[in-house]
């Protein structure tokens, strides 16, 4: 994908924006994808409520949580869900 971005021949500020909006683009996606695994979110036209586990067996509750901080909290873009 780098080539491919180099190939378009952007200034700084455009390559800038256009990484901004790649990261906010997987970092949405990744979220609904963990929210419908926890059941919390459809994944195309289907919702149903999984049970996750760790790789030693624990489950994994309330990963929305978790899950807003990581790509939206002070690590990721601010704000609030909703």
């Amino acid at each position: 994908m780098a080539t491919r971005i180099a190939a378009l021949d952007l200034d700084h500020e455009q390559t800038r924006q256009l990484t901004a909006i790649l990261d906010t683009a997987v970092r949405d996606t990744v979220y609904t994808l963990l929210l419908a695994l926890d059941g919390a979110a459809s994944l195309g036209s289907c919702q149903q409520q999984f049970t996750l586990t760790d790789e030693d067996g624990n489950v994994i509750e309330d990963i929305e949580d978790a899950a807003w901080e990581c790509f939206h909290g002070d690590a990721g873009s601010g704000g609030t869900p909703g």
